[in-house]
């Protein structure tokens, strides 16, 4: 099974058109204290299949770093420390800054629009479903410009 680990970006967003499942489907998630912590002020009821592991003092000290050398928050910074800690398969997140930083850590990172495009592919769910998920994104309170969504819709009809 794979190891996910997201920061607070996708779990809000996803959870708001009610496709919170769509990461529970993609393998074992991860996430840190400090996106548990964030979501629940939004309101998000977490699936038991979301384990929060709190990280230790040395990698609180190194979230510092990452917060000012990747211009990250406290959640993503966390997420992105935690990720390399269990050598995820995936690191979710819906920041271009995070996403960058991430990289620059040797992750592969994926937003919000990749959990739906990755759940069609795995049959998951259908092209229709698909297209109303990413239609809620759009709508809610996920920034993602127009060319982008074009682009994950034409994929989707490709498919």
């Amino acid at each position: 099974m794979k190891i996910i680990v997201s920061d607070s970006g996708p779990i809000i967003h996803l959870n708001e058109v009610n496709a919170l499942e769509m990461i529970v489907n993609m393998g074992e998630i991860f996430i840190p204290l400090a996106v548990a912590k964030e979501v629940e002020r939004h309101k998000v009821s977490l699936p038991d299949e979301f384990t929060i592991i709190e990280l230790g003092p040395e990698e609180l000290e190194e979230s510092k770093k990452y917060m000012t050398y990747g211009n990250i928050h406290i959640g993503e910074s966390e997420a992105i420390i935690l990720a390399r800690q269990l050598k995820a398969d995936l690191f979710l997140t819906d920041d271009a800054s995070a996403r960058l930083f991430a990289e620059t850590k040797v992750l592969n990172a994926r937003g919000s629009l990749g959990v739906v495009l990755w759940n069609l592919v795995h049959k998951k769910i259908t092209k229709e479903n698909a297209k109303q998920t990413l239609i809620g994104l759009k709508q809610s309170s996920l920034w993602v410009s127009d060319k982008v969504f074009q682009r994950a819709l034409s994929i989707i009809d490709g498919l």
